[in-house]
């Protein structure tokens, strides 16, 4: 990234500091594949380190869940539960200095076999705020893909 010379002076004489786009999309995709490792894991405690406090989560069905306990009580029952698999794909991204949204495709199936179970598909909507300790899941939206009716 190439930063004009006097805005570059501007700011180290303001004491500045100069925040490049690679540093701060590198350590968003390190607590976005955090966050998306520890679900296919099951990994409770690795998935609650990329989770502010404040987190509101939607369901598809559109119930709320606000709070970062909360969202640990559903995702501990969540994860006891063996019985199922997840295949996200990535669908797009946007990401800021201190904000980055990522729009995800996801598959849940009942069963951890490929192409067993009931399959439900959803986008999922992640926002991530930056503070001091780095990156945190401070929204999360699943909405609902409707299978064509035939």
């Amino acid at each position: 990234m190439r930063v004009p010379l006097k805005a570059l002076a501007l700011a180290l004489a303001l004491g500045c500091p100069i925040m490049t786009w690679a540093a701060s999309a590198g350590s968003f995709d390190d607590t976005l594949k955090q966050h998306l490792q520890a679900i296919s894991e099951r990994d409770l405690e690795s998935l609650l380190a990329t989770v502010g406090d404040d987190l509101n989560l939607i369901f598809p069905n559109g119930q709320l869940v606000q709070g970062k306990e909360n969202f640990r009580n559903i995702h501990t029952e969540w994860f006891a539960d063996t019985q199922w698999r997840m295949e996200i794909s990535e669908v797009s991204r946007s990401v800021g200095a201190d904000m980055a949204t990522v729009l995800l495709k996801y598959e849940l199936r009942d069963v951890p076999e490929p192409g067993q179970g009931n399959p439900r598909s959803a986008f999922l909507v992640l926002v991530f705020a930056k503070s001091d300790d780095g990156w945190r899941l401070i929204h999360d939206q699943n909405t609902r893909i409707t299978p064509p009716s035939n």
